[in-house]
């Protein structure tokens, strides 16, 4: 479900796992959904400075 999408990729993000987002991204998952505090995955992807993840992030849509 979606709301188990969000929350891994959520997780991911902050935790810099790159490999997770991208699966995440190429299974579907929503790029904008926003997490129970309404932060983003490229929200915390920024917090973290993941260069990587923004990048990856933007690249399938994301938006600030």
């Amino acid at each position: 479900p979606e709301e188990v999408h969000r929350a891994i990729r959520v997780r991911a993000a902050q935790n810099g796992r790159t490999d997770m987002v991208s699966l995440l991204l190429a299974k579907g998952a929503a790029v904008n959904a926003k997490d129970a505090k309404g932060r983003s995955a490229l929200a915390y992807a920024k917090e973290k400075k993941s260069a990587a993840i923004i990048d990856l992030l933007k690249q399938a849509g994301a938006k600030e």
